[in-house]
């Protein structure tokens, strides 16, 4: 459709469903500032408000774009499937009045490279917000060099070259990518330069460029979570919340919702994992074993002499929760599934392990089985030590 013809759609209306309707009202109206255009009560303690939100854009974006704006706009974040952004006039301010308001800020503002100045929140009724201010005109951004459409595509094909095992592999071609001053900042704060990134080696796992770069890791290999493996923990996280009680909604929720980003690089190294499994009367047992995260997904072994072996192979689903003080907690459910030397993961799991202890893990008895857990559940908290 041409510009100058007119549209069919008159009005984009974004419907909330809340649980706590005078708490949302609050924020979004008399907090955010928005005008009430109307409000009704209907049968059975039905009530809605219409607020006026300036003019309302359907942003549409493919993946890509979504990943290019979360490492612009936050420090390790991942964007909700529908994230509902405001302009205003100043974010600065916005966004304090808006988390003394109730939200938890998801990332403090900062300027983008297209001139505007955003920050990321999550209002008290779960919904993500971005807000952004406009530090020039967009006619003013087109006319800067690095803002046509042929420089924006030049980016976005360097990026995904950088992306793939080729590349990562090269540290000519990192070195050639990577500016002088490049600092990976991860969701724990950890500060990774630009020399970290050429010790890096890789040559058992063909994966894209990590979401996880640390001293630790480099001194023992470890293999890392792609782009793709973060964003489908962080739906299975999302859909996990979505499911959950109230009661654990009402805990892990704001600022201690840990995202997909958060989780992975909380995880580098070894974690102690308590593992529950079932016996054959059905009744629970909980063990300790040295979890490793990797890709995901927790790797763990055992002695095949192990009572949870016998539990294991008979009725493989398990429990697993790392809890480190109040700082952080990280619980899943899921299936524990047998590595053999057959699986794609095997040398990979083996190579880390070894890596990690000195020796392979499989020389370390007659009988050494090793796991990975397939998830079908997944949350963590973020205590306030958490940082």
């Amino acid at each position: 459709m041409s510009e100058d013809a007119p549209s069919p759609v008159r009005q984009m209306r974004l419907v909330v469903a809340v649980d706590d309707f005078d708490q949302a009202v609050g924020f979004y109206r008399d907090v955010g500032g928005m005008t009430e255009q109307a409000a009704f009560n209907g049968e059975g303690d039905a009530r809605v408000a219409i607020l006026l939100a300036g003019e309302a854009t359907l942003e549409i974006s493919n993946r890509a774009q979504v990943s290019l704006i979360d490492r612009v706009e936050t420090d390790g974040g991942v964007s909700d499937p529908l994230r509902v952004a405001f302009e205003v006039d100043d974010a600065d301010a916005m966004t304090r009045r808006l988390e003394q308001g109730g939200a938890a800020v998801e990332a403090s503002p900062r300027e983008t490279p297209w001139r505007s100045l955003n920050s990321r929140l999550r209002a008290p009724d779960g919904l993500q917000l971005t807000l952004f201010q406009e530090l020039e005109t967009l006619e003013e951004r087109r006319r800067r060099e690095g803002f046509e459409n042929g420089a924006v595509d030049e980016v976005l094909g360097r990026e995904r070259e950088l992306q793939t095992p080729e590349a990562r592999r090269d540290p000519a071609r990192v070195r050639a990518f990577l500016s002088a001053d490049f600092v990976e900042i991860g969701a724990s704060g950890r500060r990774t330069g630009r020399g970290a990134c050429f010790t890096i080696r890789a040559p058992r796992c063909p994966q894209p460029m990590p979401v996880r770069m640390s001293a630790a890791a480099t001194s023992v290999g470890a293999m890392y979570e792609t782009p793709e493996e973060v964003e489908s923990l962080q739906r299975l996280i999302d859909s996990s919340r979505a499911g959950a009680t109230p009661h654990l909604r009402a805990i892990i929720a704001g600022e201690h919702v840990m995202t997909a980003p958060q989780i992975v690089d909380a995880l580098i190294g070894m974690k102690v994992l308590s593992l529950a499994t079932v016996t054959a009367k059905g009744e629970p047992r909980v063990s300790a074993v040295d979890g490793h995260f990797l890709h995901g997904r927790w790797t763990f072994g055992t002695d095949g002499r192990a009572a949870k072996a016998r539990h294991l192979a008979a009725r493989p689903p398990v429990s697993a929760a790392h809890v480190d003080g109040e700082r952080i907690g990280v619980f899943c459910h899921g299936t524990a599934v047998a590595l053999t030397p057959a699986d794609p993961a095997w040398d990979e799991t083996i190579a880390h392990w070894a890596a990690h202890y000195g020796s392979d893990p499989t020389t370390w008895g007659d009988d050494i089985r090793m796991y990975r857990i397939e998830p079908t559940w997944f949350v963590g908290y973020r205590g306030a030590e958490a940082g």
